[in-house]
């Protein structure tokens, strides 16, 4: 892959896009209503490219042993423009919404737990695999104190917001998820300066409790 990336490029796109093929012809899904279905397609090839990104980054680092940017430009940009274009997508969508809400007011409460089981569910399942990892490269020894595990532990099940630390001085905690949730905390800060945008330059009546937690 290393010596060809275009070629691995090629294949891997072209298995991805056979199988979504085969997958919206057995299982076709309707289309709801609101929704950008060019920017969901966008989406999708989004994420296969941070997919080869970090393919590219696993292989070099199950060689040399070092986790780094690819050398090769097409594989170290399918990763960071592809993350930036995630984010002007996030805020399209959001910044739309809040543009939308003299016609359509915005529930909060409904927003935040929508992010909430958006993100939630997956994000418990892959941090799971990260302990369950953990613990066995830590062979089932604690080597910090119970309590500093269970704070260690405590930040990774709140999205790494404070940090990521290493749990129980396993040294390659972060790279166990290949290092991805820090967009998990810029996400995050959007969600919570949301109404306070909203309230600065859409003028879009956000309840005072929300205000005082955004800030």
């Amino acid at each position: 892959m290393l010596q060809s990336p275009f070629l691995f490029t090629f294949y891997a796109l072209l298995t991805a896009i056979t199988t979504a093929w085969i997958i919206q012809r057995w299982f076709p899904s309707s289309q709801e209503s609101g929704r950008y279905q060019s920017i969901d397609g966008l989406r999708g090839y989004l994420a296969f490219s941070v997919f080869l990104h970090h393919t590219y980054c696993w292989r070099v680092y199950l060689q040399k042993g070092q986790w780094q940017i690819p050398e090769s430009r097409l594989f170290a940009g399918l990763g960071a423009h592809s993350v930036m274009l995630f984010f002007m997508i996030t805020g399209f969508l959001f910044f739309s919404k809040l543009k939308d809400s003299k016609k359509q007011s915005i529930n909060w409460f409904h927003f935040y737990r929508g992010r909430l089981l958006r993100l939630g569910p997956v994000y418990l399942l892959a941090i799971s695999f990260l302990f369950l990892l953990v613990a066995f490269l830590s062979q089932g020894e604690l080597h910090d104190s119970f309590f500093s595990v269970t704070t260690q532990c405590l930040n990774w099940v709140l999205f790494t917001l404070y940090e990521a630390p290493y749990i129980n001085q396993v040294h390659d905690t972060l790279l166990i998820l290949a290092g991805v949730t820090w967009t998990l905390v810029y996400e995050w800060l959007f969600y919570s300066m949301l109404p306070l945008i909203g309230f600065l330059f859409f003028k879009v009546n956000v309840p005072r409790v929300v205000l005082i937690l955004a800030t």
